[in-house]
Order: C-alpha cells, then structure tokens, then sequence
C-alpha cells in the first residue's frame, strides 16, 4: 500500500478529521510536499489503523489464513514513515525533472549556432559586410564597430585601388575578414560552454 492508499483507508475507516485528510490526499495527488504536523499527524493515525487492522485479522469471526508457502514470503509491509520517505523521494524527483526541463528550453532558446556564425561570418564578410557573426551572438557594439570599419576600409581601397595603397588596404579588409570569422566563432564557442556550465547567458 502507498500513503495514499493509507489515507484513503482512513477515510474510508472514518479514522481522523477527514476534512484534513482530504486535504492531505490533495497534496499527495499533486505531488505538493506535506508539512511536518501533517507527517506527525499520519504516523499517529497509522498507529490506530495497524491497531484496527490487527484486531481484524485475529478476530474469531474473521481468522486469518495465509495464503502464501513457505517458498513464498509475505510482501514487505512498509510503514507510514517509509512511506512518508518514498512520498518525498517522489516529489524531490519531479522537482529535479521539472528543474531540468526548464534549464533545457532555457538553453535551446538563448542557444547560439556556431554553424550559423560561421555562414554569417564567411558568406557576408565576401560581400564586404563583416561583423555580423559578432551581432548574432550578441557582441552587438563590437560587431557594429567591426562592420563600420571594414566597409570604410574596403570602400577606401576601392577607391585608391588604382594606387599601391589601395591594394594594401584591400589585404588589411582580407586579414580582418579572416579574423572575424575565427573571433566570433571563438566567442560563439565561449557563450554556448558558459550556458551549459551555469544556465545563464554570458551577457
């Protein structure tokens, strides 16, 4: 028998107050932790339901008759403090599953894609807009500074293409364009390990 099942012969026994029984089956049903006097309270109560039970087993009119051989021992009768103990283990363990649960959407939402920097890194940084890599895993301002710059550079060496400089300034845009990629992969990287570690979002 459970505690449930214990407090349901209570009632049914007519063995308590049973307006704080139905109260108690209700947190047991809704898996809500039992206050203190309410576990002293059942321990008592338990003691007058063996006591009943027992009185039932050895009466006259109803003697009791073992149906089991001795190959096959009577189940563990547990008592209403291991029952108590294994109500508690109970919730502990949903508490602890729900617990998880919410840590797992909570990551799968603020999760950042190192895939997903890599493309935005690589594919736009082509194009001559570097930084975006950076803004998607949320270093907006040095992203921003990132693309700013870049595009002043590159428009520069465009522009002065025609003279040695300007090709100068072309490879300065390649090597930032290379370490954009590696940097906000880097930082992709960093945030994604610290949300595992702690549940929270680095910044």
């Amino acid at each position: 028998m459970t505690l449930l099942d214990d407090v349901n012969e209570l009632l049914k026994q007519n063995i308590g107050d049973s307006a704080r029984l139905e109260h108690i089956k209700s947190s047991i049903e809704d898996n809500k932790p039992l206050y203190d006097s309410d576990k002293n309270y059942l321990k008592e109560l338990s003691q007058k339901l063996e006591t009943t039970e027992n009185t039932s087993e050895t009466s006259d009119n109803n003697p009791y008759v073992n149906p089991k051989t001795n190959d096959e021992p009577e189940p563990k009768n547990l008592g209403v403090e291991e029952k108590l103990k294994i109500a508690e283990e109970k919730i502990d363990k949903l508490t602890h599953d729900a617990k998880n649960q919410e840590e797992i959407e909570y990551r799968k939402n603020y999760y950042k894609s190192e895939g997903t920097t890599l493309v935005l890194a690589v594919v736009l940084g082509i194009l001559g807009i570097n930084g975006v890599g950076h803004i998607y895993v949320g270093k907006i301002g040095k992203g921003v500074w990132i693309l700013i710059g870049s595009l002043i550079l590159l428009a520069i060496g465009i522009a002065t293409v025609v003279f040695m400089v300007g090709y100068a300034l072309i490879f300065v845009y390649i090597l930032i364009w290379i370490w954009q990629i590696i940097d906000s992969k880097r930082i992709c990287k960093e945030y994604n390990d610290y949300l595992r570690q702690t549940g929270k979002t680095l910044w």
